[in-house]
């Protein structure tokens, strides 16, 4: 297990810094105090880690920080977190569980890319926009809850969801992406709001099973 103890003075640690891990694989545990505001890109880039628990002090995670990560299982963030970089969880191929807290503003492209085993998931009211690939490959994903704060679904960001049954695109909406859905092959209804100006090529092509409705005044 990687820790931090008090006697190493864990008031002066401030972050993980770039690429502190990268590659332990043995690594299956870690403890981070409450004092780390940042966690590093590449931090823990293909570690044997399970499961991480985050404190509020952390403002931001790099890019790439556990991908390749293939035995984490749970991820617990705390309210504080604003920033998921890039990558940062790309691959987590048993990721089932993560919570994103209200006070996350930024989720990076394909940051949960090729999350095998990843369910469901909630986005927060402060996040605007859902990056490219965000969750793109998430063979497992079944539900998507997207707050009214989103404006813009860019290229690809649920593409090859094939458990994906329900979307909700909330009335706040703009910009749906190039194959935003692509190949949700039981994806089964989805409403065009009102308030979308961009519809972008094959948005929803490969979806046998859909039913699109265009939203009424």
């Amino acid at each position: 297990m990687f820790q931090y103890k008090r006697n190493q003075n864990t008031h002066s640690i401030k972050e993980i810094p770039d690429l502190c891990l990268a590659g332990c694989k043995a690594l299956s545990d870690v403890f981070i105090p409450n004092t780390v505001t940042k966690i590093g890109a590449y931090a823990f880039f293909e570690t044997g880690i399970k499961n991480i628990d985050l404190p509020s002090s952390i403002v931001s995670i790099g890019d790439s920080a556990f991908s390749l990560s293939k035995n984490l299982n749970n991820v617990m963030l705390s309210y504080g977190i604003k920033e998921i970089g890039e990558d940062a969880f790309l691959s987590c191929t048993s990721l089932k569980h993560i919570n994103l807290p209200e006070s996350i503003e930024y989720i990076g492209k394909e940051a949960f890319k090729e999350c095998y085993k990843l369910e469901e998931i909630e986005l927060p009211c402060s996040v605007k926009t859902i990056e490219e690939r965000t969750f793109s490959h998430c063979l497992s994903l079944k539900e998507v809850v997207i707050p009214e704060s989103v404006r813009e679904i860019k290229e690809e960001a649920f593409f090859h969801c094939q458990k994906l049954e329900r979307a909700n695109l909330p009335s706040s909406l703009l910009s749906n992406g190039e194959r935003a859905f692509g190949c949700c092959i039981n994806l089964r209804s989805i409403t065009i709001p009102l308030s979308l100006n961009h519809l972008g090529k094959d948005a929803y092509v490969g979806c046998p099973f859909l039913s699109l409705k265009i939203e009424t005044k």
